[in-house]
C-alpha cells in the first residue's frame, strides 16, 4: 500500500527506532492530507531543478585564461646572456623557440653554454669549466599590441657541468634548474622583437666536484634576445 509518497509499512515489519523515523519521514514528506503532500512535491521539483540549473550557469560563466577562437604565432632567435659561474663573469650563448597562443602565452623551450674561458686551480692541476642547461620553457605575454610591454618566463629542465684537464679524462656533475625570468619587450616590427630580461637561475643537484656546489653556479643572470617570427 502507497500512502502519499512513501509506502506504509507497520511497526511488525520495521523495529521501534526505525518505525519512529520512519513516521517523521513519512510525516514531513506526505503532510497530513493531500494538499500538504502536493506541496511537498513542488518543494522537491523545484529543488531538483536548482542542482540542476545552478551548476550549468555557473560553467558557462567560467573565466578561462584560453577562450575562444586560438590564434597560433611562433617564434625562434639568439640569446646572449651574462651570468657569474663560481664567482667569475662569464657569457652565454644560446636560443629559444615557442608557439605562441593569442599573443599570451608561450610554449617553448631553450639551451645555453658559457663561451667564456673559465679555468680553476684545485690541487695543481688546472681545469677548464665548462657551464650548460637547457628545458622546456613557459613564457606569459602582457599587452602584447602595445609598443613595449613586458613578459615574464621560467625555464625547467637540467644541466652539465664540466672539469676539463685539456686531455682525454675529464670530470662531470649533472643539475636540476629553474630559472624564472622578467622581461621588457619592444615591438620592432610585425615579425621581430627585441627582448631584455634580468631572471635568477636555481641549480639543484651541482655537489659532486671538487669545490664547487649549487651555490657557486646559481645566481642573476641578465639576458638579450631577438624574436624572429608570427606574432
Amino acid at each position: 500500500m502507497v500512502y502519499g509518497l512513501v509506502p506504509v509499512f507497520t511497526g511488525e515489519i520495521l523495529d521501534n527506532e526505525s518505525y519512529v523515523w520512519y513516521e517523521k519521514i513519512r510525516y514531513y514528506l506526505c503532510g497530513k492530507n493531500n494538499q500538504e503532500a502536493i506541496k511537498m512535491k513542488k518543494y522537491f521539483l523545484v529543488l531538483i531543478v536548482m542542482i540542476i540549473v545552478v551548476p550549468i550557469s555557473l560553467q558557462a560563466s567560467e573565466s578561462t585564461l584560453i577562450s575562444g577562437e586560438i590564434e597560433s604565432g611562433g617564434f625562434g632567435g639568439p640569446v646572449v646572456k651574462l651570468t657569474r659561474i663560481n664567482g667569475d663573469f662569464t657569457a652565454m650563448i644560446g636560443g629559444r623557440g615557442a608557439w605562441v597562443i593569442n599573443n599570451t602565452i608561450a610554449i617553448g623551450g631553450g639551451g645555453y653554454i658559457g663561451v667564456t674561458n673559465l679555468g680553476k686551480v684545485i690541487e695543481g692541476q688546472s681545469y677548464d669549466i665548462i657551464f650548460s642547461y637547457f628545458g622546456a620553457d613557459l613564457e606569459v605575454i602582457f599587452y602584447s599590441d602595445r609598443i613595449l610591454h613586458f613578459t615574464v618566463d621560467t625555464l625547467i629542465g637540467g644541466g652539465a657541468l664540466v672539469y676539463n684537464t685539456g686531455d682525454s679524462s675529464a670530470d662531470e656533475d649533472s643539475f636540476f634548474v629553474i630559472e624564472p625570468t622578467v622581461n621588457l619587450e619592444l615591438n620592432i616590427a610585425t615579425w621581430a622583437r627585441l627582448c631584455t630580461g634580468l631572471g635568477y637561475r636555481l641549480t639543484i643537484g651541482c655537489d659532486d666536484l671538487q669545490d664547487i656546489s649549487d651555490r657557486d653556479v646559481s645566481g642573476l643572470t641578465a639576458s638579450i634576445m631577438i624574436k624572429f617570427g608570427k606574432f
